[in-house]
């Protein structure tokens, strides 16, 4: 992984390095494994939380009035209304900016 200096990498997440004589020697001193605490894969992990997204956006999209969805400009709203844009085709968004000086 480089880094803005020359010459000068940085280490990977969750790695570290022994320096001597013979080089630089980089092993992980740590790695998430999903399995040890859910039985399941990262795949199969990841499929179940897109699909518990998706029924908890869709449930709260359900309304008599017209709906709109509140941006913070932030990752999880932008996975909220990316998510509520293809289930629900007339939403309204709004986001709010502070005027710079």
């Amino acid at each position: 992984m480089c880094s803005i200096y020359k010459n000068i990498q940085k280490l990977p997440p969750a790695h570290y390095a022994w320096i001597n004589e013979n080089g630089i020697d980089i092993q992980p001193y740590w790695q998430l494994d999903y399995r040890k605490k859910h039985g399941k894969s990262y795949p199969e992990i990841k499929k179940e939380v897109r699909e518990l997204l998706i029924n908890s956006v869709e449930e709260q999209l359900i309304a008599d009035v017209p709906v709109g969805l509140f941006l913070s400009g932030g990752v999880d709203s932008g996975v909220v209304s990316g998510i509520a844009a293809t289930i629900k085709k007339d939403l309204m968004a709004v986001t709010m900016t502070v005027p710079s000086n």
